[in-house]
């Protein structure tokens, strides 16, 4: 998976973006409109609503994270990191302007002897075995070429998917208090 491919993803906030800005009359008539003609009118439709938000110069990231206040707030800074990442690899030849501060989570497995680096890994006999998450993060320095490691692309698409993704479509779910 390239880099570029793996933070084309982050569009995931202008869909949702959108989403929660569609009034629930013109989502009706996307779903309508879709059962008449077919599927591609409507995802033609939403498609030109998302163009537009991630178009509107106005929305910059920061604001459209402000439509998700369930989400916290170090899920919203890892959000921005990976956006300046996609910006700096998509828009600067790889080279920030700014220092990017990046946060993931990386699964472990330990047993009692420790943790395993390597699978397959032969353990001890009734060895306990068992999975956690380690927050870590890594500073890509301004005007010097970032360089993505094997296991940093894995490891940030791990947590686009399962950390901020998750957040942002489970805060959706909830009802803010009034």
């Amino acid at each position: 998976m390239t880099a570029q491919k793996l933070f084309e993803t982050l569009k995931f906030l202008d869909e949702i973006d959108t989403a929660l800005s569609l009034q629930a009359d013109r989502v009706f008539h996307f779903l309508t409109r879709r059962h008449r003609r077919g599927p591609g009118l409507c995802s033609k439709s939403i498609d030109d609503e998302v163009a537009n938000v991630a178009r509107d110069p106005k929305l910059n990231v920061p604001k459209k994270l402000s439509s998700f206040p369930a989400v916290a707030q170090d899920i919203k800074e890892m959000a921005i990191g990976y956006n300046r990442l996609r910006n700096a690899l998509e828009h600067h030849h790889d080279l920030p302007k700014a220092d990017i501060r990046l946060s993931w989570r990386r699964a472990v497995f330990t047993s009692d002897a420790g943790e395993i680096t390597s699978l397959p890994a032969r353990l001890p006999a009734s060895s306990g075995l068992s999975l956690r998450f380690v927050d870590e993060d890594k500073v890509y320095s301004a005007n010097q070429k970032i360089v993505l490691e094997p296991e940093a692309t894995y490891n940030l698409a791990f947590t686009l998917h399962h950390v901020i993704g998750r957040s942002f479509f489970s805060s959706m779910c909830v009802t803010p208090s009034k």
